[in-house]
């Protein structure tokens, strides 16, 4: 039974393998890029490691306007989900200011 069990997951492995993805993954690394919640996919090397992503293409083309600040992080294979939403550590220090000596 456990024969069984390791030539179905080879044969398993061997078909997810064939259907990796092949995509090109880009971040916004600008004054643009706060507003914008990115997303986490793993690596097409490496399942393991992951990258936090803005935008993917299936050819190597820059999917920004060209005044846009960007950065190619690579190939990545597949999506896992989004970011976390990263506090604004400007408006945390602008309302701390404010409660402090206006209040």
């Amino acid at each position: 039974m456990d024969l069984v069990k390791e030539a179905q997951k080879l044969r398993l492995q061997k078909l997810k393998a064939k259907e990796k993805k092949r995509l090109h993954g880009w971040l916004l690394t600008g004054k643009d890029s706060k507003y914008i919640r990115n997303k986490i996919y793993t690596t097409y090397e490496n399942d393991d490691k992951y990258i936090e992503i803005t935008q993917t293409t299936t050819v190597f083309d820059n999917p920004f306007p060209c005044n846009w600040e960007c950065k190619y992080q690579g190939l990545v294979n597949e999506y896992l989900g989004n970011m976390p939403l990263k506090p604004d550590i400007h408006t945390i220090i602008e309302e701390d200011m404010i409660n402090r000596y206006i209040n």
